[in-house]
C-alpha cells in the first residue's frame, strides 16, 4: 500500500476526503492530515509518504509553498494540488514545481479517485523502471569478467586506437593508463 498525506485547513473538507474515496480499495492508506503547510511539513520526515494531497489556500505555509519544500527535501513524492481558484499564477507555479496533479474545486469523488489512481500507475512505473535497472546491474556485474576477459584477449589478437582503448577499458572496469605494457602469453598443454 502507498502512504498518503491529506492537507486542508477545513476540517470537513478533510473528512470528507477521507469517507467518499475507498482507500483501500486504491491501494492507498491515509497516514497522516495536517491542517497547513507547515504542519504537514513538521509531519514529513515522520510520515514518509508516498504522495501528498494539499490544498493551496491554507494560512502558515500554502501548499505551493509546502510543495515547493517537499521537491527539496523528497523530490520522488507525488503532489497533487487542489484548489478553489481558477488562477493561471497558480498553475502556473505548479508547473514549474512539477506537481503531478492539479485539480479545481469543486470536484467529485470520481474525478479525485481518477486522479489518484494515475498517481498510484506513476508510482508502480517508477518502481519497475528502477527494478528493471537494478536488474541490469546485477546482469553487468555478473558478466563483467567475461568481458574483461574478452577485451584483454582481444588487445592481443587485434590493434585498437587510443580512443577505442579508452572506452573499452572504462567500460570494462579496468585501469589502463601506464605508457606501455609487457603481455605474456601462457599455454599450457
Amino acid at each position: 500500500m502507498y502512504k498518503l498525506m491529506l492537507v486542508d485547513d477545513e476540517a470537513d473538507v478533510r473528512e470528507g476526503m477521507l469517507g467518499e474515496v475507498d482507500w483501500a480499495g486504491l491501494g492507498i492508506e491515509v497516514i497522516a492530515t495536517a491542517e497547513n503547510g507547515k504542519e504537514a511539513l513538521d509531519m514529513l520526515d515522520r510520515v514518509t509518504p508516498d504522495v501528498v494531497v494539499t490544498d493551496i489556500s491554507m494560512p502558515y505555509m500554502n501548499g505551493l509553498e509546502l510543495a515547493e519544500k517537499i521537491r527539496e527535501l523528497r523530490p520522488t513524492v507525488k503532489i497533487i494540488i487542489f484548489t478553489g481558484f481558477d488562477e493561471f499564477e497558480y498553475a502556473r507555479r505548479a508547473i514549474k514545481l512539477h506537481i503531478d496533479e492539479y485539480l479545481l474545486k469543486p470536484f467529485s469523488s470520481q474525478e479525485f479517485t481518477h486522479v489518484l489512481r494515475k498517481v498510484k500507475q506513476t508510482i508502480d512505473e517508477e518502481i519497475d523502471a528502477r527494478k528493471n535497472i537494478e536488474t541490469l546491474r546485477e546482469h553487468y556485474r555478473q558478466s563483467l569478467p567475461l568481458l574483461q576477459q574478452l577485451f584483454l584477449s582481444s588487445l592481443m589478437s587485434r590493434k585498437l586506437t587510443i580512443l577505442e582503448l579508452h572506452s573499452h577499458s572504462e567500460l570494462c572496469g579496468l585501469q589502463l593508463e601506464g605508457g606501455s605494457f609487457i603481455v605474456a602469453v601462457i599455454r599450457v598443454d
